[in-house]
């Protein structure tokens, strides 16, 4: 009989505690002892095997749950995987037109290297060309200068001229 009661299923609601559990053991004490030895074993019988069929469901609950959490496992490292790749290839592209950009900065910098010279050999040119013309402009203006005077002179002469012609 204690051997049966060490078995039986007792509803997980009742407290080891109280009275109602007191009781409810009690009335399947006095249930066993009226039926008997062989359906004490028979009902032990029952009890064992709804016992074991108990834990072969939550082996096999389980391990399905291992089965879940491994495959979950799997996925999330495949999917690590594949964000880990798209990281990559996207710092690379970042990367690459990072060297794009310093390649197109240093050539535009040696074509506007190259600019500022030219503009310096023109100005520098137009600077040479400008005296030159100041000093065409400069014999040209003592040129007419000298013209002028001799203008003048020869007027001054004619004038003379033309008095003595004019007094004889």
């Amino acid at each position: 009989c204690d051997f049966y009661m060490e078995f039986m299923d007792i509803p997980p609601e009742l407290d080891p505690e109280s009275k109602d559990h007191a009781e409810f053991l009690a009335r399947h004490r006095m249930d066993i002892e009226r039926k008997g030895p062989p359906s004490v074993l028979d009902a032990l019988k029952q009890n064992l095997r709804k016992l074991l069929a108990d834990k072969e469901s939550e082996m096999l609950a389980m391990k399905t749950a291992i089965a879940q959490s491994a495959e979950m496992k799997q996925q999330d490292e495949e999917d690590s995987q594949a964000q880990m790749a798209q990281l990559q290839a996207e710092m690379d592209s970042a990367a690459s037109k990072a060297e794009q950009m310093a390649k197109s900065k240093e050539r535009l910098l040696e074509e506007r290297g190259a600019v500022q010279t030219r503009l310096q050999a023109r100005i520098t040119e137009l600077q040479q060309q400008n005296k030159e013309l100041r000093a065409v402009i400069r014999e040209r203006e003592k040129t007419v200068e000298t013209l002028s005077e001799n203008v003048a002179l020869r007027d001054r002469i004619l004038m003379a001229k033309e008095t003595r012609l004019g007094r004889c």
